[in-house]
């Protein structure tokens, strides 16, 4: 008896192997989708979009992957559902992929309900670990509407969003840009690209400092928290005619105004 248990034991071992290995080797499931076709990452996604026609990629879970780049003359709703984006590894130019994503001059882009942040020690240039840089590199027509981008994980004289061309609009969104050094946004004219204009409308709660060299920045309400006078200063000259912020220090800056 003791023999045929264990023949049978290896029988039945044998047996599941097959399905083991099947199972190790299982395909990971999709994260994004446009309809009802799925995809493995949101990369994927924007680079199945061949036309200019307005597209929405909807994120169906947290998703942890390689950052995302969006080409010129695109026009894409990025729906988090509720989701968490969280950046891996870097895009950019060649030598210096230290953003997490990069939106090209000319498209229109709408990222609403949900998070974008970045890993611990994403891999950056040169394959790299280190730090994002810019978490959302911005020369297109964007939107963020109820959207936290958090940039807690990136570098400290960072941008969380930077903007070198077109309109940015920011509507009941949160940036999170604690580090003493870094940005939560800048207005920032870059070479011969149109000057960026950035709107921030109420509901917002900006965590960080803000800077506009050569661009537009209106502020239609808000809070903001700012840690440096000429940060605080670019919020109050930015505050558009008959609106208001809040703004709070995060340092003292006594006499620096």
């Amino acid at each position: 008896k003791k023999i045929a248990t264990i023949l049978l034991s290896i029988v039945v071992f044998i047996a599941m192997t097959p399905m083991m290995a099947f199972a190790d080797q299982a395909p990971q499931s999709n994260v994004a989708k446009i309809g009802t076709t799925e995809y493995a990452s949101v990369q994927a996604a924007v680079d199945a979009v061949k036309t200019t026609a307005q597209t929405t990629i909807t994120l169906e879970k947290d998703s942890t992957e390689a950052g995302v780049i969006v080409p010129e003359n695109k026009n894409i709703t990025f729906d988090l559902g509720n989701h968490t984006l969280t950046i891996n590894k870097g895009v950019g130019s060649k030598g210096t992929e230290t953003n997490g994503m990069q939106l090209l001059k000319g498209s229109n882009i709408t990222i609403e309900n949900g998070t974008v942040c970045s890993a611990q020690n994403p891999t950056v240039k040169n394959g790299e670990a280190g730090t994002f840089y810019i978490l959302i590199q911005n020369y297109s027509n964007l939107k963020l509407n109820n959207v936290v981008a958090d940039g807690q994980c990136c570098r400290d004289n960072g941008y969380v969003v930077s903007n070198n061309c077109g309109t940015t609009s920011f509507t009941n969104t949160t940036i999170k840009a604690p580090k003493t050094g870094q940005h939560a946004f800048d207005s920032c004219h870059f070479q011969t690209y149109a000057i960026p204009t950035v709107t921030v409308n109420d509901g917002c709660n900006i965590e960080g400092n803000i800077e506009n060299t050569y661009g537009n920045i209106s502020i239609n309400g808000g809070s903001f928290t700012t840690s440096n006078a000429t940060s605080m200063q670019c919020v109050l000259d930015s505050i558009a005619t008959d609106k208001s912020a809040g703004i709070k220090l995060s340092s003292d800056v006594t006499g620096y105004v």
